[in-house]
C-alpha cells in the first residue's frame, strides 16, 4: 500500500506541495504547513489563474505550493525537483454540505451566482468534476499522479486515486484533524503542532442526519467515488497513526505526563521528546547569536498565522484569537 516513509527530512531539493480540496480544513492545514518555511520560500499563488501569471524562473525556487492548483501541471513547472505530496480529506458527504453552503453565504466565490438559489439536490448534480461528478477528490489525487485523465473510465480515475495517495508523504482526515497533525509532526519531524486556528470554519453546520433521505441519496450517488477512495484513505491513515503510536509508546513510553495537568497528553509529550530527538540528529552547529523576524519559520504552539504587509514589517498574533498583544519583530538574541 504505502510507497513513502513512515519518517521523512525534508532535503534540499523538496518541494512540499499541499493539494487543497474545497472544505477539508485546508485554510487552516495551509497556514500550519506555512510556519515551517521562511515567506520567500513559499509560493504566493494559491490559484491556478495566479501561478500562471508567474514567471517560470521565479516559480523554480519556490519550497511550498499550497492551494487549489489541479489543473496546472506543477511537476512540469519545477523539473529536477523533488515533490512531496500532502493533503487532507474529508467524508465526501460533509464535503459536499459544507462546500455548497460556503459559496451560498460568500458572494465574492466566483460560484455564487450559479449557486446561490439552488437547492442542496441541484448543487450535488452540478458543478462536477467531469466522470467522476462530484467526487472531487478522487479527481484531484488522481491528477497529482496522472495530470491528463482524458479517456479514463471512473474506475479507472479512481485506481489512479488510490496509487496517488499510496505516494503521498501524508494523507489527514478532517474528522480527526488534531490526530493528523501529531502525524504530520511525526513524519517530518516538526515540533508537535496543537491546533489553535480556525480559518473559513462555518459558524453552524447542519447535521447530515436532519438531510432529507432522497438528498442525502442522491450526494451519495454523486460521491460514490469518492466515498470509496476516503475508505481506502482511512485505511492508509490508521495504519499509519497506529505504527507512530507504537513507535513512540516502545521510544518514550516510560514517560508520563503530570496527574495533576487536566489537559496533559501523553502523545504530546512522546512527539516533543522525538521532535528534539530527530532535530539532535540533523547535527546542525548552534549558532552564537539569532536574528529574527517573523518572515522566517517559526513553530511551537499558541502563534496566530504569519502577516506580510508589503508597507510594514512581518508579524503574528498571539493567543487564541486575533488580538493584542502582537509582534512585530524580534531583536537579535544572544544564546
Amino acid at each position: 500500500m504505502r510507497k513513502f516513509p513512515a519518517q521523512y527530512n525534508l532535503q534540499e531539493n523538496d518541494v512540499l506541495y499541499f493539494t487543497h480540496i474545497p472544505k477539508t480544513a485546508g485554510m487552516t492545514f495551509r497556514t500550519i504547513v506555512e510556519d515551517h518555511f521562511h515567506a520567500e520560500e513559499i509560493c504566493p499563488a494559491t490559484l491556478n489563474a495566479q501561478l500562471a501569471k508567474i514567471p517560470k524562473d521565479e516559480v523554480i525556487h519556490y519550497r511550498l505550493f499550497r492551494g487549489h492548483l489541479g489543473f496546472i501541471n506543477l511537476p512540469e513547472l519545477i523539473p529536477g525537483k523533488n515533490l512531496v505530496n500532502v493533503t487532507v480529506l474529508r467524508e465526501p458527504v460533509a464535503r459536499v454540505i459544507s462546500h455548497y453552503e460556503y459559496i451560498r453565504r460568500m458572494p465574492g466565490d466566483p460560484h455564487y451566482e450559479a449557486v446561490k438559489d439552488m437547492t442542496l439536490e441541484e448543487f450535488a448534480q452540478k458543478l462536477t468534476a467531469g466522470k467522476v461528478g462530484k467526487s472531487i477528490q478522487t479527481y484531484h489525487m488522481a491528477k497529482t499522479l496522472r495530470f491528463d485523465l482524458e479517456g479514463l473510465t471512473p474506475a479507472e480515475i479512481l485506481e489512479v486515486a488510490k496509487e496517488s495517495l499510496d505516494r503521498f508523504a501524508f494523507v489527514g482526515l478532517v474528522e480527526r484533524f488534531q490526530d493528523s497533525l501529531f502525524l504530520l509532526s511525526y513524519i517530518f519531524g516538526w515540533k508537535p503542532i496543537l491546533n489553535s486556528r480556525k480559518e473559513n470554519a462555518a459558524k453552524k453546520k447542519q447535521p447530515i442526519d436532519e438531510l432529507p433521505s432522497s438528498t442525502l441519496e442522491i450526494i451519495q450517488e454523486s460521491t460514490q467515488w469518492d466515498a470509496e477512495l476516503y475508505r481506502y484513505a482511512r485505511e492508509i491513515f490508521e495504519s499509519r497513526y497506529d505504527e507512530m503510536i507504537q513507535d513512540l509508546q516502545q521510544a518514550y513510553g516510560h514517560l508520563k505526563s503530570p496527574p495533576q495537568d487536566q489537559d496533559s497528553d501523553d502523545r504530546l509529550l512522546w512527539l516533543e521528546q522525538h521532535y528534539q530527538q530527530r532535530y539532535a540528529d540533523l547535527h546542525r552547529p548552534a549558532p552564537k547569536s539569532l536574528l529574527y523576524d517573523f518572515r522566517e519559520p517559526l513553530r511551537g504552539s499558541g502563534w496566530q498565522r504569519r502577516e506580510c504587509p508589503t508597507d510594514h514589517p512581518a508579524y503574528r498574533w498571539i493567543g487564541p484569537a486575533r488580538f493584542p498583544p502582537w509582534i512585530c519583530r524580534s531583536p537579535r538574541i544572544p544564546l
